[in-house]
């Protein structure tokens, strides 16, 4: 696996992101009656909701290191997208997947030629 940058290309609703911010920002994000929001947040995960133009909605999954962050986890957070703001997201890397696939099989024949002598 490996981490890339994945804002400013779209973004698929679903896609599981993490945000960092440069500076700690204030989430808002929605109840079932009204807006609430946590304060001096660095760091969010979740899978992205909607993406319009600058504003990202996130699905949140976990805050790390927060213990505020219980009460929002699993609710929709609206994230404004600017120079602050860094959305990643973790792909599987096809070069080290195919190394890997290769060496194994080396090792199995040499596995093989060795016990057949």
């Amino acid at each position: 696996m490996r981490t890339v940058r994945a804002w400013p290309p779209p973004l698929a609703s679903g896609t599981p992101v993490t945000v960092r911010f440069t500076a700690p920002r204030t989430i808002a994000f929605g109840l079932d009656v009204g807006r609430d929001s946590v304060a001096a947040v660095r760091e969010l995960q979740g899978r992205v909701v909607s993406l319009h133009g600058e504003i990202l909605v996130v699905r949140i999954t976990r805050i790390p290191d927060r213990a505020a962050g219980g009460r929002i986890v699993g609710r929709a957070a609206t994230i404004v997208l600017d120079s602050a703001t860094i959305v990643t997201l973790s792909e599987v890397d096809g070069w080290k997947v195919g190394y890997g696939i290769l060496a194994t099989a080396v090792l199995i024949f040499a596995g093989l030629v060795l016990s057949g002598s």
